[in-house]
């Protein structure tokens, strides 16, 4: 679908939800920003988050709201999601009781196995009872920065594939230059000594 087409579409959908919103400072310019923010998101999953919304906020919903609500759903509709943290450990643990260090593993998903590997499958099968809280919290912090890592890697992937040609081709040659200039710099410094 033509991205202009769809970006009409959009702020052709979002516009009664103003009407709920009487305070919003949302306007005309602001549902422009927003549709080609949101030029990603079927109608179908736009529509679906901005009904949940409307039932849980009292502003108009931000990009960012409107955004986790259709990611929401859609796990909830194609039965995939990620594991909580909690779930994550319980997962590893089994893993310490059916295979130890001499099996191979099985992840329900890369996150898990990212943060098993950050934290180490010697580390988790070594641990002594009274070091079981602390480790808990060690690997809770790793596989969440490991699934924060990974929506930012999507996230910036969207966007990029957002963005027009120009624009992708200004930020190459922006980089280009900034390594120039980096090179440069030390390259003064090391002349200098």
């Amino acid at each position: 679908m033509n991205s202009k087409l769809h970006q009409a579409e959009i702020i052709k959908l979002l516009t009664p939800y103003l009407s709920l919103f009487p305070h919003s400072k949302v306007d005309s310019l602001g549902l422009v920003i927003y549709a080609k923010s949101l030029t990603e998101l079927s109608l179908a999953q736009i529509e679906v988050a901005m009904l949940k919304l409307i039932r849980k906020v009292d502003f108009f919903p931000t990009v960012h709201q409107i955004f986790e609500e259709a990611k929401n759903i859609d796990e909830l509709v194609n039965e995939k999601s990620l594991p909580t943290a909690e779930e994550a450990w319980g997962e590893a643990m089994e893993q310490v009781r059916k295979n130890h260090i001499y099996k191979e593993w099985q992840y329900s998903c890369d996150e898990v196995k990212e943060a098993v590997k950050l934290f180490g499958i010697t580390e988790l099968c070594s641990l002594k009872s009274e070091e079981v809280g602390i480790a808990r919290a060690q690997f809770t912090k790793f596989y969440n920065s490991v699934v924060k890592r990974n929506e930012d890697k999507i996230l910036n992937g969207q966007i990029l594939a957002s963005l027009p040609e120009k624009t992708l081709k200004d930020l190459k040659e922006r980089k280009q230059s900034s390594l120039i200039q980096v090179k440069d710099i030390l390259k003064s410094l090391k002349n200098k000594k």
